[in-house]
């Protein structure tokens, strides 16, 4: 036992009596878990996370623009008519592949009975794809009024980079041409 070792001169018998704080002895013969700390970290262990760390972003970085999915919006006005593109990638490895258009005229409508769309993709291979849709029969847009055209490709039927033209009707030259990335 931990103590003094006095012996108290007035005790009858001659015992030894010890005096001590019992809670002070049992904090030194025990840690309690709460008061344990653990090693802090040296400055090369601060370092080699930090390294770590910046490298994971990096590859997370290049891992997101190798796998990017297409997304590209062109706006074009002909006449009354605003045409926009949109090309966008979506889930389920599909592309999706929408021309809107709207009627930005005050007065009037705009006709486009039977208008025939046209999309080619050329990869650089020179083997083009071709897409035809055609516009409803007796689609009127009234000013300030849309319609909308929806190609849904697969991505794994079409080339990582290609020229996409857009066709209105049987015109030579196309109302959009832009190389993307599907």
């Amino acid at each position: 036992m931990v103590g003094s070792g006095k012996t108290d001169p007035g005790g009858e018998r001659g015992e030894l009596k010890f005096h001590y704080n019992r809670n002070e002895r049992l904090k030194k013969l025990h840690h309690q878990p709460l008061e344990r700390r653990g090693r802090p970290l040296s400055r090369k262990r601060k370092r080699g996370l930090l390294i770590i760390i910046v490298d994971l972003f990096l590859i997370a970085l290049v891992f997101y623009y190798v796998n990017k999915p297409a997304n590209v919006f062109l706006e074009e006005r002909k006449r009354n008519l605003t045409y926009e593109l949109n090309v966008t990638g979506i889930r389920g490895k599909k592309i999706l592949i929408g021309l809107t258009m709207r009627n930005q005229g005050n007065e009037g409508a705009a006709a486009l009975d039977g208008t025939r769309i046209t999309l080619v993709i050329t990869p650089k291979t020179g083997d083009s794809l071709t897409f035809h849709k055609q516009v409803e029969s007796g689609t009127v847009l009234q000013p300030g009024e849309s319609s909308s055209i929806i190609f849904l490709l697969n991505e794994q039927e079409l080339p990582g980079w290609g020229l996409l033209e857009l066709y209105i009707d049987n015109e030579k030259v196309p109302l959009f041409s832009k190389t993307i990335r599907f």
